[in-house]
């Protein structure tokens, strides 16, 4: 929660230094100190403060606080019901749409077909500047995805911007079942297969290679493989997909820990099972984490041509620990590294 300003005397602030360097200099200072200084500030706030805070929303404060400190826009503490409705998954109750939260407000970065989103007038670029009324600048991804999820048959109210007009575009979406495939497929002509490949979830390698038999079965002699707007997903789905066009033991992705027993250099495990099979891989803005990785590593292997805009360019990596209460905590932990 906020807490609005309000004065303090000066008999407060000599009472908070009596208590806090009084109590460090006693203790000698140290983790265990500054947990228990926490700890008092947290109760003489819960007690005495001029509006009624709960002990649990003053925690709740100091570690997004904490978080917001680091400066890593990846860092989030994240409760037990948004990890149950933000698992990678393919169903889900929600919009139907990948979103990025940014200072501005939330991105579309693309609409899953035969969502209640594909049924409106919305695209990708378009931005998201209000939800049920509350202005999107500024909100973290947890939050910008709790608000579009949730029960089926539910409607949200959203606001969209679009470049280049001036109007607002008011848009009511009634929430659904969304499932989500990973791959989609065409055949280009009489020979070029092209693949879409949404997200990096369970599994996603596994319905690449039976989508790329399919179509070589069905004439396909070269590949396109558009990662645009792919935003990533699982490390070892991306290692396991740049596995397919690589040859065996050819570096993939080199990972680079605070802690050099967790860090690793990946490489392509098994034999290349398409060679000579020209590839394109196509790349966009919104193509970043294991899009770039599995892109990084076929065209620094020479083994694609990749074509298309600038990539996001993340070149850092994620941990989610869990932490009391069925919460988790997410933090960036490494930097990553093409070939």
């Amino acid at each position: 929660m906020k807490l609005r300003r309000s004065w303090i005397t000066p008999g407060v602030v000599a009472l908070a230094a009596l208590v806090s360097g009084g109590w460090l200099a006693q203790s000698g200072g140290g983790p265990a100190a500054s947990e228990a200084l926490l700890d008092t500030v947290i109760r003489y706030v819960a007690s005495n403060y001029v509006e009624e805070v709960s002990p649990q929303d003053l925690y709740d404060n100091a570690i997004q606080g904490l978080l917001m400190e680091l400066g890593d826009p990846y860092a989030a503490f994240i409760e037990a019901e948004q990890q149950r409705t933000a698992l990678l998954s393919n169903s889900y109750g929600g919009v139907g749409m990948r979103i990025l939260a940014e200072e501005e407000g939330i991105s579309i970065l693309s609409i899953i077909p035969d969502s209640p989103s594909s049924k409106l007038d919305l695209e990708p670029d378009d931005r998201i500047v209000e939800v049920d009324g509350e202005p999107t600048a500024g909100w973290t991804q947890e939050l910008a995805v709790g608000a579009l999820r949730g029960p089926k048959g539910e409607a949200v109210e959203v606001s969209v911007q679009r470049e280049g007009e001036p109007e607002l575009i008011e848009v009511s979406i009634v929430r659904d079942d969304v499932h989500i495939v990973a791959v989609r497929t065409l055949l280009l002509g009489d020979d070029v297969g092209y693949v879409v490949l949404d997200q990096f979830s369970r599994k996603a390698r596994q319905e690449l290679q039976v989508a790329i038999n399919d179509l070589m079965a069905a004439g396909a002699r070269s590949l396109v493989l558009d990662v645009r707007y792919n935003v990533g997903g699982i490390l070892r789905e991306a290692v396991e997909i740049a596995d397919l066009f690589l040859d065996e033991g050819e570096m993939v992705v080199d990972t680079r820990a605070r802690d050099p027993r967790d860090s690793y250099t990946f490489a392509a495990p098994g034999p290349n099972r398409y060679p000579g099979l020209p590839v394109v891989v196509l790349v966009n803005n919104w193509s970043a984490s294991a899009s770039e990785i599995v892109a990084g590593a076929l065209q620094d292997h020479d083994r694609a041509i990749v074509l298309g805009t600038r990539t996001f360019g993340k070149g850092v990596m994620q941990s989610v620990f869990p932490v009391p209460g069925g919460n988790y905590l997410r933090l960036t932990t490494g930097t990553w590294y093409t070939p």
